[in-house]
């Protein structure tokens, strides 16, 4: 802690893009806080715990380390999109499943290491000190009160950041952005040499345009099997949560299966209104920053955590930690990723318009077609949803009346 007792910074959240924000800054020499509510770091597993060969080889740069083989799970050889009418559409290249509860807390302890401090409580609440000119987060913790003033705060603290919301900035979703995920570990012996994620399309599985999943997990015939569906939707059909979808679609998947674990969360399908705020600047889940499409978020946000330490680290050094001291965040969260989840989130917001028809037609005409993950996700997204010329039009209509 500073000299007057102030951290240079706190993070709230311990997840990826939270200990990437923490080792990063202590690793420039800051006085730094790890806030972390859960008592025991990444779990429950709220991730379906896939990536790409790229997101790996981008993790592996954002360390500035080798990748512990611990964190892996299984080597995937691609992913195969279905179709409601059963259409496989086939994505070639190497990817990866994850053990997340291992790699987040492994990424926690390097925070530790780099000098960082953790404290477990939640944090409650967040107030300017104008005569220190800091930020002070209010945490709970044992049934005990804490304040911890700081220069900056990052707020890695999830979907809806309360974080951000107590800097000023609108943090809610439109219920036609938040995407509600239900999950489960399960074990088939039909899963058993399975080397491919596969995702499943249509109103059937998740209507609204939501998707299902499969992962296959290790060679124990395990997978996490999850869905995915917008708010707006749920809250059409009366429910707050998925599992009816889910269930129905597990047991139309597998004639064998046994539930292991549950785990359910929010998944932000749109960035908030801003990022940034005097003293604060949002990181992650709670910066919105996930694959529009996909909703994964690993690789977004461990560069957005190490970016906003280096933002703030700049940003103290100037003597600035104003909202516009830290208005750089902003530009090079573009220059990194931005500019395509930007694109992406318009071509998702298309997609759900979309019916079952269409992605059959869609399937029919990409089958047999070579496609693959080394190519750049906006340039592959194109490919799968702009293949027909009638959905291409419809995407250039669209795009007109909302004034994209």
């Amino acid at each position: 802690m500073g000299k007057k007792g102030i951290f240079d910074v706190v993070v709230v959240g311990a997840g990826p893009a939270g200990a990437m924000a923490a080792k990063t800054a202590a690793e420039n020499g800051l006085d730094v806080l790890l806030i972390e509510r859960r008592t025991q770091i990444g779990i429950p597993v709220q991730c379906a715990e896939g990536t790409s060969e790229e997101g790996l080889r981008i993790l592996k740069d954002v360390l500035g380390e080798e990748i512990d083989p611990h964190w892996i799970a299984k080597q995937i050889e691609g992913v195969e999109i279905i179709t409601p009418d059963r259409t496989i559409v086939t994505v070639e290249g190497k990817g990866y499943i994850l053990e997340r509860r291992i790699l987040d807390r492994d990424l926690a302890i390097r925070a530790v290491r780099a000098g960082a401090e953790i404290v477990k409580g939640k944090a409650v609440g967040l107030v300017r000190d104008k005569e220190a000119d800091c930020m002070v987060v209010n945490v709970v913790s044992s049934e005990q009160n804490y304040f911890f003033p700081a220069k900056i705060v990052i707020g890695a603290d999830g979907p809806e950041s309360k974080i951000g919301e107590w800097a000023g900035i609108d943090t809610k979703l439109n219920l036609s952005d938040k995407i509600i995920g239900k999950q489960y570990l399960i074990y088939s012996p039909e899963l058993e040499g399975l080397d491919r994620v596969r995702c499943f399309l249509g109103d059937r599985v998740a209507p609204g345009g939501g998707y299902a999943w499969i992962f296959p997990k290790g060679k124990n015939g395990t997978a996490n099997v999850g869905i995915g569906m917008f708010k707006n939707k749920l809250k059409e059909y009366g429910i707050p949560v998925p599992d009816y979808f889910l269930d129905v679609f597990i047991a139309r998947v597998f004639s064998k299966y046994q539930i292991i674990e549950k785990t359910a969360g929010k998944i932000p399908g749109a960035p908030p209104s801003d990022t940034i705020a005097d003293n604060v600047v949002l990181a992650g889940d709670a910066a919105g920053f996930v694959n529009p499409i996909t909703g994964g978020g690993l690789r977004t946000g461990m560069e957005s955590g190490k970016i906003a330490a280096e933002v703030a680290v700049a940003a103290i050094s100037k003597g600035d930690t104003s909202k516009q001291g830290l208005a750089d965040y902003k530009r090079r969260i573009s220059l990194a990723f931005g500019k395509d989840n930007e694109q992406l989130l318009i071509m998702r917001r298309f997609s759900q318009t979309l019916k079952d028809e269409d992605y059959d037609d869609l399937g029919h005409f990409l089958q047999g077609m070579h496609l693959s993950s080394e190519t750049s996700s906006v340039t592959l997204i194109r490919k799968l949803l702009f293949s027909n010329p009638g959905i291409t039009a419809r995407f250039a209509a669209f795009k007109v009346k909302n004034k994209l």
